[in-house]
């Protein structure tokens, strides 16, 4: 069975399940009740289980029409609560009634918990109706003994309680597995040093990119001299300006952007909805103030330029070859001098 892949999607379709669940069951063993008790000549009590199975298949279907199984939720809930008090109120065949309460509250505390709090009030209402019916002694009503009636609420208040409490540990569990998971899907698309994407999370997003986000241009930026840095002043200084690139990127480009660590001390850029123009002047830009600023390690000080090429794409069905396109205009940006910007129409733009 399929239970969705984001956490709305699981809850709503566990919710789902579970009111399909207990209207098919409920309604199969109300509908052979109140056949059971029409024979016995119990007219009045097989119309209500009826209209309870009734109100089961309806709350099902329009559940999966509409799809607010949260309001849903709650009036089955509801619908199980008011059988079960009628159940142990009216004794059922002979007092038999209050056997079936059991089930019918567990069923109305798991159904109807769409938060801890929302599960502590139903089951004080529940329980609350139930013990001024059983110790009203209103006319019609069954008549327990007092030692029957203590038994009664306290073993819906263990039942209500182990419900709530089993509810409680699932959803802390639920949610801790999300965290766990979120985290560990959040790692594996973002590079560490950096926390940009890395290059499986970048070509994910690519994959969701819409028509809406072209034309696009991808530009693909080496850090200049980066050995160099690292032969230097070590590689430690190399991961501080790797970072300092990625927080140039960062702050220089609009939200719905993308930045890749691509590899090494190379990072992709995806200008979504722009021209060659734009990207061009933006990463311009973003090189004068990398240019312009110093990077401090320990007692040293020193500067980082990059070089970049920029290929424009019509579709996300060009990135691979707008990738390889970048990464020879890269190649001729860095045989030209380096610290400069190369596109596909502009075809070389220096740095001055």
């Amino acid at each position: 069975m399929q239970f969705g892949k984001t956490p709305q999607d699981i809850e709503h379709r566990r919710r789902v399940f579970l009111i399909a669940f207990y209207a098919i069951v409920g309604s199969i063993f109300l509908v052979s009740f109140s056949v059971v008790s029409l024979i016995q000549g119990r007219t009045v009590f097989a119309l209500i289980l009826l209209a309870n199975s009734v109100f089961c298949i309806a709350f099902m279907i329009y559940s999966r029409v509409t799809s607010r199984v949260r309001g849903v939720s709650y009036l089955f809930s509801a619908q199980a609560g008011a059988l079960a008090v009628f159940l142990v109120l009216h004794g059922g065949v002979e007092g038999t009634g209050v056997y079936f309460t059991f089930s019918l509250t567990l069923m109305m505390v798991m159904i109807g918990i769409t938060t801890l709090r929302s599960g502590i009030v139903i089951s004080l209402v529940f329980l609350s109706v139930m013990t001024l019916g059983l110790y009203a002694e209103l006319p019609g009503l069954y008549a327990y003994d007092a030692v029957h009636k203590s038994r009664i609420v306290l073993s819906l208040l263990a039942i209500c309680i182990m419900a709530l409490i089993s509810e409680w540990v699932r959803i802390r569990s639920y949610a801790a597995i999300t965290d766990t998971t979120e985290k560990l899907s959040a790692d594996a698309h973002h590079d560490p040093l950096t926390k940009l994407l890395n290059r499986r999370g970048f070509e994910q997003e690519v994959g969701r990119m819409s028509g809406t986000d072209f034309p696009a241009v991808l530009a693909l930026i080496d850090i200049d001299h980066f050995k160099r840095i690292n032969d230097e002043y070590g590689h430690d200084a190399g991961d501080v300006a790797l970072r300092c690139v990625a927080e140039y990127l960062r702050s220089n480009m609009k939200g719905r952007d993308m930045m890749c660590r691509w590899g090494g001390e190379e990072f992709v850029v995806l200008f979504r909805h722009t021209s060659l123009k734009n990207a061009t002047k933006v990463l311009t830009q973003i090189s004068d103030e990398a240019r312009a600023g110093s990077i401090s390690y320990g007692a040293s000080t020193f500067r980082i330029t990059f070089s970049a090429g920029l290929a424009q794409l019509r579709s996300k069905g060009e990135f691979q070859s707008g990738i390889q396109r970048a990464d020879q205009l890269l190649y001729h940006a860095k045989e030209s001098g380096r610290d400069r910007l190369v596109s596909d129409e502009l075809r070389q733009v220096a740095v001055e």
